[in-house]
């Protein structure tokens, strides 16, 4: 018995061994597999930009990628991100080389972001030795023809790198009706503007620097509402330009060395907290036409910084009271309707009319551009008396959406009759100097105006 109950002992276990050794080689490729483990994405904090993976990337290198024979891969790297964009996939990152990436490279402009893809470039350097130059034309919706470098798209991003445009009334990157997430660029030596958000736009712009741009670091217009986070501004005309009903949110830039650091005009609402604006050589802050810029509320004190504007640090021309509690300001160094208390009734929200939201219907024509609000025309200044007039600026605007954009450049226009025809007259003055200057400057805006015997 003992001799039987020791072979059936050897039998268990030989069967248990056997079993374990299978068990084994059917879990062997498992293990192997948990050796190179797949990882989707790893997420970079602070910035909402997704790092894929290589598996969901693509290389592009200027100097050593080939878009005949290379696959996209790290070691067989595209040359032009213009081949890249052309495959990219959603949730693709296109990982860019150190390199100038322009039309002698092979790129062609302007360079169309997908939705879901990333161009990413070196972000803590802000794209310093990682430059797309270039531009070329394309039809806005709202604004007719533009020459731009990069076109945004709903959900694409782009961070770390440089872009320049140096071809006439040259914009860096155009951001229209989509949510884009741009982060530590540098944005320099484009003609007209580093950004320009139009439509109904939203999305992040956030640590980004706009240094030497022709008109303006960022124009922002349509009923757009971005947020604009932690940028600096800095050797512009205007920092940032705030127009149409636009309704951005400015947090902790700082703006410096511009003529004027921020514009605020026709409808805008935009809301400003914790900015720093500083050094601009004319106004810090200038606020006109129906524009109400929330510069703190007693519910939320403001917490910018107004200091050593040349001029005045804040200009209020609005008619609407500007709320301005909780900022580091002095009340001597400002001008117009500001309410330091916080208190006064903030403007809601007014959609821009069907009209003027329609494709710029009388700018068409391949030669024609709309140009984008550099300085903004300044209204007329109220004659001593009738008697001492003797210049009027007139513009022909028959239609509702023709007056409206004129409206939006002199806010004081109203309408008149000229040979028999329906005008608007945008200003009276005494000498004819300020006729001509107020003519040049609705020129810039496409906006044909003459002058007349008042």
């Amino acid at each position: 018995m003992n001799h039987r109950h020791q072979q059936n002992h050897n039998l268990s276990i030989m069967r248990s061994c056997a079993w374990a050794s299978l068990l084994a080689l059917c879990l062997l490729p498992v293990a192997q597999a948990q050796k190179t483990p797949i990882v989707p994405f790893r997420k970079n904090q602070n910035t909402g930009i997704e790092t894929k993976s290589e598996r969901n990337q693509l290389f592009v290198n200027p100097g050593t990628g080939n878009d005949s024979t290379g696959d996209g891969s790290s070691t067989a790297p595209w040359k032009t991100i213009t081949q890249a964009l052309r495959v990219a996939q959603p949730d693709t990152v296109i990982q860019l080389a150190p390199g100038t990436y322009s039309t002698e490279t092979g790129e062609f402009f302007p360079l169309h972001l997908k939705p879901g893809v990333t161009i990413l470039g070196d972000r803590p350097t802000k794209g310093k030795d990682i430059i797309i130059r270039g531009g070329g034309y394309y039809l806005s919706p709202t604004f007719a023809r533009q020459n731009i470098t990069i076109l945004g798209a709903n959900q694409a991003a782009i961070a770390g790198v440089t872009l320049i445009n140096p071809h006439p009334r040259g914009y860096g990157l155009w951001i229209e009706s989509s949510s884009v997430t741009v982060t530590d660029n540098t944005f320099t030596g484009s003609t007209h503007d580093g950004i320009s958000v139009t439509g109904n736009s939203g999305g992040a712009i956030a640590g980004n620097y706009f240094v030497q741009n022709g008109a303006n670091g960022i124009t922002i217009y349509g009923i757009s509402g971005p947020e604009v986070r932690d940028n600096l501004f800095e050797n512009t005309g205007f920092g940032i330009n705030i127009a149409e009903s636009a309704a951005p949110v400015l947090i902790g830039n700082r703006i410096t060395g511009n003529k004027d650091g921020i514009l605020v005009q026709a409808r805008a609402l935009p809301v400003l907290r914790n900015n720093t604006i500083v050094g601009n050589s004319r106004y810090g802050l200038v606020a006109i036409s129906q524009s109400q810029p929330n510069l703190g509320t007693a519910n939320e004190a403001g917490g910018n910084i107004f200091q050593n504007n040349g001029e005045l640090d804040i200009s209020a021309n609005s008619s609407n009271n500007i709320p301005a509690f909780g900022n580091q300001l002095s009340a001597s160094r400002t001008s117009g309707k500001i309410d330091f208390q916080g208190i006064a009734q903030l403007v809601s929200a007014v959609p821009t009319p069907a009209s003027s939201q329609a494709t710029a219907t009388p700018l068409q024509g391949p030669d024609r551009q709309a140009v984008l609000p550099p300085p903004t025309v300044p209204a007329p200044p109220p004659p001593v008396t009738p008697q001492s007039l003797r210049y009027r600026v007139v513009v022909e605007a028959a239609t509702p959406w023709e007056q409206s954009r004129v409206r939006d450049r002199v806010p004081d226009a109203f309408r008149s009759f000229s040979r028999g025809r329906r005008v608007m007259q945008v200003g009276a003055f005494i000498n004819l100097s300020k006729a001509e200057q107020l003519v040049q400057q609705l020129k810039s805006y496409s906006i044909v105006a003459r002058i007349e015997p008042y």
